[in-house]
């Protein structure tokens, strides 16, 4: 079975440039990079040519690159960072950030900081090329104005699960929300605060493309996903919508 990746916002492929980067340091320049032996000085050279290299595609000065180990530290750094000590009392966030930015505001909160959330408004809109011949199905979000390798769409009728499941018996990977919140209970929060009910938030699936996705492997998956959607409904009993 040839399997097709279309879950890149819960992890993606290392790219080959990276690794190549990335291999000096994880086989012969393996210091600590706090040490001051030759092997720790080589690995610090290797962490401020990488800090140089980004200061310098954003712009900036190389002391202001805060290198994290992930999107959790970073969010929690730059939203403590942004207000603690600053004499800032007010934070403003969106109903549909994930928990690695509502967490952090909700501590705020708890220590008597203000913290607004703002909602979002509700688009609906088709993408053609994958829901086409799926009856009451539809794109969730702005037709141009969101992420351009994002699509969650709802099939009205099915659970979002069974959908992914069933797609991922056949070679194609997709999502049902957000990989970290993948071992909780109920709808995607994102999805209910642009104002879908519990049962259409339930009924989505999240569909993410890579820089090595390909047009033949989307194109297959626009074929692909109306058969599983009425094979599903055909089995389960339940009219399209």
């Amino acid at each position: 079975m040839q399997r097709i990746y279309l879950d890149h916002n819960a992890t993606t492929p290392l790219d080959p440039s990276v690794l190549d980067a990335m291999m000096p340091y994880l086989t012969d320049t393996w210091g600590n990079p706090s040490s001051m032996s030759w092997f720790g000085l080589e690995a610090r050279r290797g962490i401020d040519r990488a800090r140089q290299r980004v200061a310098d595609l954003i712009g900036s000065e190389a002391a202001e690159v805060v290198l994290c180990s992930g999107g959790t530290e970073a969010c929690n750094m730059a939203i403590f960072g942004a207000v603690e000590g600053t004499g800032r009392h007010h934070v403003v966030t969106t109903s549909i950030e994930h928990q690695a930015v509502m967490s952090p505001c909700m501590r705020l909160e708890a220590q008597g900081y203000r913290v607004s959330i703002a909602p979002v408004d509700r688009w609906d809109a088709l993408e053609a090329r994958l829901v086409s011949g799926i009856a009451g199905a539809r794109v969730l979000g702005h037709p141009v104005l969101r992420v351009p390798n994002t699509l969650d769409l709802l099939v009205p009728g099915l659970d979002g699960m069974l959908l992914m499941m069933s797609l991922d018996s056949i070679g194609i990977a997709v999502s049902h929300g957000s990989a970290c919140g993948g071992g909780s209970a109920g709808p995607p929060t994102a999805l209910t605060a642009m104002g879908l009910s519990p049962d259409e938030a339930s009924s989505t699936i999240r569909i993410s493309l890579g820089r090595g996705t390909t047009e033949d492997e989307v194109q297959r998956v626009a074929e692909a996903l109306p058969e599983v959607v009425a094979r599903l409904r055909d089995s389960l009993g339940r009219p399209a919508a």
